[in-house]
């Protein structure tokens, strides 16, 4: 466990998965199984992918690797927003496609349900609106459902996640986003 800077709060270790999709195919099933059983008998049990990385490959090997592991093993983050490599479909935050990719990165995973599924990249988002009305709902009911256990924001600057989630609890009159972590 990793202490967070002057809190009480501690991560578990981290396995960033965005690399995994390098590895050539011949191989890839066989050393990412390997990778992945070998970090988390280390005592790695926090996994971070995304669709971004290779375009879903690294969710769908991934999804391999942790066949037959048992689920209370180890915690899946990955995230939504950030899909294709032409820069005209890089990002899209909308109600349909977030809801479709979080029902994607399931499959994907083959899993019944995400530890945390994270808006990638929001400062990307044609507004602020877009991820307010539209993104953060999407996860929302994602999350009522019982597919994703968390709702997360990632990205660089902090004080657009900030103005984002003071945005939605003014629509909510009031309402802190419960679900964000």
């Amino acid at each position: 466990m990793f202490p967070i800077g002057h809190t009480r709060a501690v991560l578990p270790p981290i396995l960033p998965i965005d690399r995994l999709h390098t590895i050539p195919p011949p191989q890839l099933c066989v050393q990412a199984r390997e990778l992945v059983l070998g970090v988390l008998k280390a005592g790695v049990n926090m996994i971070d992918s995304s669709h971004w990385y290779g375009q879903g490959r690294s969710e769908r090997m991934l999804g391999y690797a942790l066949k037959g592991v048992p689920r209370s093993a180890y915690y899946i983050n990955t995230k939504i927003g950030r899909y294709d490599k032409d820069p005209m479909r890089m990002f899209d935050f909308s109600y349909e496609k977030t809801y479709q990719a979080g029902l994607d990165s399931l499959r994907r995973l083959g899993l019944e349900q995400i530890d945390s599924l994270q808006i990638h990249d929001p400062e990307f988002a044609p507004s602020i609106e877009v991820v307010v009305d539209e993104c953060i709902p999407a996860l929302q009911k994602l999350k009522a459902e019982g597919k994703i256990r968390l709702i997360g924001m990632t990205g660089y600057p902090l004080e657009l996640q900030q103005e984002k989630t003071k945005k939605h609890e003014k629509k909510q009159k009031g309402q802190p986003l419960p679900s964000i972590t």
